[in-house]
């Protein structure tokens, strides 16, 4: 049928992040610069690839504490995903995870090194696709351990 598969849907993401203009505030998770290009380009790149179990994964550089960096790193992936369903993308398949430090793919040593470490890097979960109607309510993650947290009660 011509559909893209799973692993060709993420590495299409990843190119578009590699190439995009967004950064982050400095210790935040705020979204720098405008995200707007790169979301119209998201937005082209999931019409595809919506039913597939994607993972948005934020690594930070070695500077701040270990526990800083795994929230800092899972606030930026998860500001990633919100932007994407704020532009119109579901992200009814899609997690987004902070692995801090844990994965350098430079040194730490030098300011060049630690800015290439600070990335979203996109991974592919499963390489089967998804019924989204069929998939349970998210649950909400907190903290750097994982426990999870009661949601709100409805508003009457």
């Amino acid at each position: 049928m011509g559909l893209p598969d799973g692993e060709e849907c993420v590495a299409r993401l990843n190119i578009i992040m590699s190439e995009s203009e967004i950064g982050f505030e400095p210790n935040r998770s705020s979204i720098a610069g405008d995200p707007e290009p790169t979301m119209e380009r998201f937005v082209r790149a999931m019409a595809d690839c919506g039913d597939f179990q994607i993972e948005a994964g934020g690594h930070t550089d070695s500077q701040g504490s270990e526990g800083f960096n795994a929230e800092l790193s899972r606030s930026r992936a998860q500001a990633i995903v919100s932007a994407m369903a704020d532009a119109g993308i579901s992200v009814a398949n899609m997690s987004a995870r902070g692995y801090g430090e844990s994965r350098p793919v430079a040194t730490n040593q030098t300011e060049e090194g630690r800015e290439i470490n600070r990335r979203i890097e996109f991974r592919l979960l499963s390489p089967h696709p998804l019924d989204a109607d069929n998939i349970p309510a998210p649950v909400t993650i907190a903290g750097v351990t994982g426990e999870e947290v009661d949601p709100p009660p409805p508003r009457t």
